[in-house]
């Protein structure tokens, strides 16, 4: 059973253990690595493909031309504004390392009975689009354990499908592997959180 359990899941800031301090790096040079990989806010893992030169009110402004790894989707972003708007680099191994920690976590940092749904939801919804992904990863796990004790809504469900795959591409970026077998690996995961039924006397 989840418990709720603030020193277990923590927050971004807080994430300082051996190695795996988390770094913001602040790039002016995003335009020189075509084909490398980034995270853009809300969206998630993208691909950089290159330079874009559109003209706004008779202005000509450079885009980045990002493309999503999960849909292939294709995101523009104004070269000077990418560090601004939270365009930042993948994590390191450790980092990934930090964010399976928090998800093989049996407590919840936001239990039950912490304050209205409503206000729980909205702040979800904030920690997916603008947060890091320690953020996101206290989503997921929160939504997990939530699942073990209901059925999610609607909502729930499509906050939980959202931070799940987010995280399953970065972690796969981080650490160089196919998505599938992140996936696989947190799945086993989520498997080892429900909980064991006992069998009760007669």
């Amino acid at each position: 059973m989840c418990s709720p359990d603030h020193a277990t899941v923590r927050r971004a800031d807080e994430v300082r253990e051996a190695g795996g301090e988390l770094t913001h790096l602040h790039r002016t040079d995003w335009a020189e690595r075509r084909g490398g990989l980034a995270v853009y806010p809300g969206h998630g893992v993208v691909r950089i493909e290159g330079l874009r030169t559109q003209e706004i009110k008779g202005q000509s402004v450079e885009f980045l031309v990002l493309r999503l790894v999960e849909d292939d989707s294709r995101i523009l972003v104004p070269v000077e504004k990418a560090t601004r708007l939270g365009l930042r680099d993948v994590i390191g191994r450790e980092q990934a390392a930090q964010i399976r920690k928090i998800l093989r976590s049996q407590t919840r940092a936001n239990p039950r009975g912490g304050g209205p749904w409503s206000r729980r939801f909205r702040d979800y919804q904030e920690k997916l689009r603008h947060g890091s992904i320690f953020d996101m990863a206290e989503v997921l796990a929160d939504l997990l354990c939530l699942q073990i004790e209901k059925e999610l809504s609607f909502g729930e469900q499509r906050l939980l499908d959202s931070a799940w795959t987010r995280i399953v591409h970065e972690l796969a970026a981080a650490e160089n592997s196919p998505p599938e077998q992140v996936e696989t690996e947190l799945r086993a995961i989520r498997v080892s959180r429900r909980p064991v039924e006992r069998a009760t006397a007669s």
